[in-house]
């Protein structure tokens, strides 16, 4: 079905890449060693990310990985390869980029003249939807996979408390990356106006709604009320703010 479609990242992925290509080889001993490629494509200070993950501090990451995600956030390639086996940091790294795309989402908001998205695009009679500036949608994330062991490992180990340190879990607490929500039982009751949301709390388990797992209806469903849940919280939020 994939060879059917004519685009020009598929087409790159079937027939390979064409352009010129430079070695990174990284190990100083050998004789392809640059250590100038590093600094002029990944290592220079404008390349790295404005975010990082609140994993342990003390474990930075090693060169190669750290070369790896400045070049997923700043190089013009549309498509990037990350290999190794089990245990070798790949989860690791699309942390760290996803903590820098949020963090770019959130100054793309800051800088917006007007915060309210209005409705532009028609999808019922007069109901409208309203569509985030690319600015924003650009930086969303969506991670596939054909094993959804795979998925899940990634979406829903990402907003576990327990894998925070300490000097992070606090200043979590402080910013309420909407916790209660992520650890509740969700129920929407109603239509329209009307409408509301059951929360049941059943646990301490997250920190936050960071991440949540799509695909089957169940889950999507799941994932809709999550974001209802969020929607309804920011209102009662601005107008008791405002009140």
């Amino acid at each position: 079905m994939a060879k059917l479609i004519d685009t020009e990242n598929i087409n790159r992925y079937f027939n390979g890449f064409t352009g010129n290509r430079r070695n990174l080889d990284s190990h100083k001993e050998s004789e392809h060693f640059n250590a100038y490629i590093f600094e002029e494509i990944a290592l220079k200070p404008k390349y790295y990310p404005l975010g990082r993950f609140p994993s342990n501090p003390d474990y930075a990451l090693y060169f190669m990985q750290q070369a790896a995600v400045n070049l997923a956030l700043n190089d013009k390639n549309d498509i990037r390869s990350i290999n190794g086996p089990p245990g070798t940091g790949k989860t690791t790294l699309l942390k760290d980029i996803f903590a820098d795309l949020v963090v770019q989402q959130a100054l793309a908001i800051s800088n917006l003249s007007n915060k309210v998205i209005q409705g532009s695009l028609a999808y019922w009679q007069n109901a409208k939807l309203g569509v985030l500036p690319r600015s924003i949608s650009d930086k969303n994330i969506i991670v596939a996979s054909s094993n959804n062991g795979a998925v899940q490992n990634i979406v829903n180990e990402l907003p576990v408390k327990e894998e925070i340190p300490k000097c992070f879990q606090d200043q979590l607490e402080k910013a309420n990356y909407f916790k209660d929500i992520s650890n509740s039982q969700l129920k929407g009751e109603g239509f329209g106006k009307d409408r509301y949301i059951i929360s049941e709390l059943l646990n301490d388990k997250n920190w936050g709604v960071f991440s949540l797992e799509g695909g089957n209806s169940i889950n999507m469903n799941k994932l809709l009320l999550n974001i209802e849940a969020i929607e309804k919280d920011l209102e009662e939020d601005d107008q008791s703010n405002t009140g």
